[in-house]
């Protein structure tokens, strides 16, 4: 869905410049990316190596997660749980960013937020798409159908980003 084109150029390109623009905002915060789909993963440990960062930024693909979906509940549990490693208890300001279009196929984000929330941890929703929505393009070219063999519309989940937000107090 990040591939969708209801924001120039595509939501992921969105997204990557999103990313790219907070990291030269950065001064001795410590960053880390989780990419997800279906599965969430570290794509860059926490560091302060902002150049190395955005490499890892200008490498993010759908492609490189082999799982696809949006399960937003299981990349803020990976998120939650790097920043628990590397963190120690005087740790000032954890936050985890969240850019996502804010679909997600019942992995609960809300129940992590909670959990998050306890920990000390904000959660900051960028939403990447529109209200209307878009057609998903397919790798094979053309756009994704669903079973019955409609096109897939992909729309911004505002109300699910609005939540997490606010639990976190972020």
């Amino acid at each position: 869905s990040m591939r969708a084109t209801d924001i120039n150029p595509s939501r992921l390109e969105r997204a990557k410049r999103e990313l790219i623009d907070l990291i030269q905002m950065l001064q001795g915060d410590r960053i880390g990316i989780t990419g997800f789909a279906g599965v969430a993963f570290v794509h860059c440990p926490l560091t302060s190596d902002y150049r190395m960062a955005r490499l890892f930024v200008s490498q993010l693909d759908p492609s490189i997660v082999p799982v696809q979906g949006t399960l937003i509940g299981d990349a803020l549990k990976r998120a939650v749980q790097s920043l628990s490693k590397a963190s120690s208890a005087s740790s000032q300001g954890k936050a985890i960013i969240l850019i996502t279009d804010g679909e997600d196929q019942g992995s609960n984000p809300v129940a992590v937020a909670k959990e998050a929330a306890k920990d000390g941890i904000k959660i900051f929703a960028i939403g990447i798409g529109s209200a209307e929505g878009a057609p998903i393009p397919s790798a094979d070219g053309g756009f994704k159908k669903g079973r019955d063999g409609a096109m897939v519309l992909t729309r911004l989940g505002e109300s699910t980003l609005q939540e997490l937000a606010t639990l976190t107090g972020g």
